[in-house]
């Protein structure tokens, strides 16, 4: 993967992976959480080995995993909505409320 495209995936997830500072505990930087979830795809290697390569444990990589997978399963659902409604013929059509069709006045 090349950098632009880490940026450009970054950029897109930002909004979803965004944490909060808190005085307890600094934030898991979004750039390493993305980053250790491409690598489990990437190479056949267990949760531990990954954790060991960004220096952190393996239930923090487990958390990191679950939330970067959900924020591209709504990205990506996203998306695959905005395309079919496009493919349909709806170009500024983004989402549909239960199936239903509403009146824009």
């Amino acid at each position: 993967m090349t950098w632009a495209t880490f940026q450009d995936l970054l950029e897109q997830l930002q909004t979803h992976l965004e944490q909060q500072d808190t005085t307890m505990q600094l934030p898991f930087s979004t750039n390493t959480c993305l980053a250790l979830t491409l690598v489990k795809p990437a190479m056949p290697a267990s949760l531990w080995y990954i954790s060991h390569l960004f220096g952190v444990g393996k239930v923090t990589t487990r958390k990191a995993f679950l939330e970067v997978y959900s924020a591209l399963q709504d990205v990506l659902d996203s998306l695959a909505v905005v395309v079919g409604f496009h493919a349909l013929g709806f170009p500024q059509c983004i989402r549909a409320l239960d199936w239903t069709h509403i009146p824009v006045t």
